[in-house]
């Protein structure tokens, strides 16, 4: 697959073709950034000096030439870098496991100190570079490492609350993927990208942009636990697989609703899937496919949902080995198994009243789950994204609202054979909604081969006229539908090329609500007109 088209005006660029993506950096550095305190280097392989992590700081930021003494470790810049200071990293696979007194040695890069707002810290490529955090085949236990970046899970050097103000720009996360499937293993680890846990408090302000994930196979990309003022932008996030039970970009539990909003904007997700990975395919869970064999890995699954046939990378987690769980596969043909409910491009999970969302000009397309799940979370503001043919699995939403207090606009949404493109639940045991809190119009919800394109209420399914009819019928009206659209939205080419740009003519065209209109589009050029979909015209 080819990820979105894109113009990159007055940005530097570089390219390294994938197996399934294009790498590239998009958004240069904000211009209103202040001034670092420091520059500091990491250069693992000793680009432009000898590295060595017995420099001190002073010795790395006063170097001349610049750069010429740099750190080898990711986690030697950790240790080191205070607010203020802006750390340069060079090309190279890191992978060494950041130690210091206090930290837990899980990750590559291990966030104990904090910047400021006016002066954060910044990790950031050197230009024209590309550093990898890549755990190069150390497993647990006979490594401590779990994840390529961890913030949350030591307390800072500074004290107080963990408000980090640090930005990490231009990284390629890859193949974070081992299950840990020992029953003693403690903690339960599923490699992750990224992590952001509360152990020390509500973890606020990190920012991650310009990065690219790819083959991270294990608990998913980013995994915010109960946080807030976390920023993802910009990012590439593809051919990931997350077995059953998490998704590609995960905010769960999360806080906001008087902190401040998470917040996902103009990232490309697709290709992610909820099975092993190609990898994984040969290999099958030995032994019975019951609930009480070693195939329910760790049996941490409940017998009445198991995910992924409850089996771990080095176990049969679909359905190539032909033996089915009883009552898991919807067809002999579709084993789309019990509890495999996941796979989604971003998940706002259980957040009740304490989230607050902003996604925005997100561009999702190609997962085995739906484009956004929000899933008893609320205080979500979801526009101006593209959603393409997701829900690979089974049919399902693209956008999925179980949630008070969101609005739903400016969105393009185009579902796959047999799937609905938004879906608003209500009147439902499972989740106390008040409908009227949320808010949905100015969207385009098409599909090329079918009309019942909207599911609403608990259960009721239909074509655009029979959405708008039934909710304004609602006791008391619902504020659904305003000026939303069931037409072609006329995009260069979304199956093939995935080029959303608008074609001209394209009824997506200044047509939007411009009172919920994102302010830039996907390129991070200003919106001038209320154009629906991730590019402005």
């Amino acid at each position: 697959m080819n990820p979105p088209s894109r113009v990159y005006p007055y940005v530097f660029l570089f390219l390294m073709f994938m197996l399934t993506g294009m790498e590239c950096r998009r958004i240069p550095p904000d211009p209103g950034e202040p001034s670092p305190l420091r520059t500091l280097f990491v250069d693992h392989d000793s680009r432009g000096g000898h590295c060595s992590d017995a420099y001190s700081a002073t010795d790395n930021a006063s170097a001349a030439p610049q750069g010429s003494k740099p750190w080898c470790t990711l986690g030697a810049a950790g240790r080191a870098a205070i607010a203020g200071d802006l750390v340069y990293v060079r090309a190279g696979t890191y992978s060494e496991p950041m130690t210091c007194n206090g930290c837990t040695g899980w990750a590559v890069l291990e966030l104990i100190h904090k910047g400021t707002e006016a002066a954060p810290i910044i990790y950031r490529a050197y230009p024209g570079d590309s550093p990898v955090v890549d755990p190069a085949g150390q497993v647990p236990p006979s490594s401590p490492l779990h994840e390529g970046v961890a913030a949350g899970v030591s307390p800072p050097v500074e004290g107080g609350a963990p408000s980090y103000f640090t930005i990490l720009d231009g990284f390629r996360f890859q193949n974070w993927s081992f299950y840990d499937v020992r029953d003693t293993a403690s903690p339960l680890v599923s490699q992750y990208a990224i992590i952001l846990l509360p152990n020390y408090g509500t973890v606020t302000d990190v920012t991650i942009r310009n990065s690219l994930f790819l083959h991270n196979n294990g608990g998913g990309v980013l995994h915010a636990n109960a946080t807030a003022r976390i920023t993802f932008e910009y990012n590439e996030v593809a051919g990931n697989f997350t077995h059953g039970w998490t998704s590609a970009v995960v905010f769960i539990v999360s806080r906001g609703a008087t902190e401040g909003p998470n917040i996902a904007r103009a990232n490309a997700i697709y290709n992610n899937q909820d099975d092993p990975p190609i990898s994984c395919l040969a290999n099958y869970c030995a032994g019975s496919q019951s609930f009480t064999n070693r195939c329910d890995w760790n049996q941490w699954h409940p017998a009445s949902g198991p995910q992924g046939y409850g089996c771990g990378c080095a176990s049969n987690g679909d359905c190539q080995s032909g033996q089915c769980v009883s009552s898991a596969c919807a067809a002999a043909n579709n084993c789309a198994c019990s509890g495999d409910t996941e796979g989604h491009g971003i998940i706002l999970d259980s957040g009740m009243g304490n989230s607050s969302f902003v996604l925005e000009d997100n561009i999702i397309f190609n997962n085995e789950g739906a484009c956004i799940s929000a899933f008893r979370s609320d205080g979500a503001t979801i526009r101006n994204n593209v959603c393409w043919k997701n829900n690979l699995r089974q049919r399902g939403d693209e956008i999925f609202g179980f949630t008070n207090g969101t609005f739903i606009h400016n969105n393009i949404i185009v579902p796959g054979p047999g799937s609905y493109g938004l879906g608003l639940a209500y009147n439902t045991p499972l989740y106390s909604i008040a409908p009227t809190s949320n808010h949905e119009g100015s969207n385009i919800i098409w599909a090329p081969d079918h009309t019942d394109v909207f599911e609403w209420g608990y259960g009721q399914q239909g074509t655009l006229s029979q959405y708008l009819a039934d909710t304004a019928a609602h006791s008391p009206p619902l504020d659904y539908g305003h000026n939303t659209l069931s037409q072609d939205p006329q995009v260069v080419d979304g199956d093939v090329a995935r080029n959303f740009h608008l074609q001209a003519g394209s009824p997506a065209i200044d047509s939007g609500d411009p009172s919920r209109l994102a302010p830039a589009d996907f390129l991070g050029v200003a919106r001038i007109k209320p154009d629906r979909g991730a590019y402005a015209h």
